[in-house]
């Protein structure tokens, strides 16, 4: 009886020290796929933010160049874009013309 006692402690502490040597992050397929979308995914707004912005300053500089002047404001550029300008996520000055995402 006494044996099986010790056996089972050692067992019990052969597998304690198995799993506590173990590392805790397993590999999971499903969760580098989940992690590689959502990366390309921020990836992929990061760069249609990157491109709104440069197709605005671009509208700006076009609109000046026609008009001899700045937009008063984004919205004078939709009609030059052929689209609607969320205003709400730039800062625009209309006295130089400079214009940049907001950090939201």
């Amino acid at each position: 009886m006494k044996n099986d006692s010790v056996k089972l402690w050692s067992i019990c502490l052969l597998t304690l020290a198995f799993l506590s040597s173990c590392d805790k992050k397993v590999d999971n397929p499903v969760s580098r796929y989940g992690d590689a979308l959502i990366g390309a995914h921020q990836s992929a707004k990061q760069t249609a933010e990157t491109a709104g912005l440069a197709s605005i300053q671009e509208g700006i500089r076009l609109y000046f160049a026609s008009n001899g002047r700045y937009p008063g404001s984004l919205s004078e550029l939709e009609d030059l874009m052929g689209a609607p300008i969320d205003s709400g996520r730039y800062e625009y000055d209309p006295q130089t013309g400079t214009v940049r995402a907001k950090n939201n």
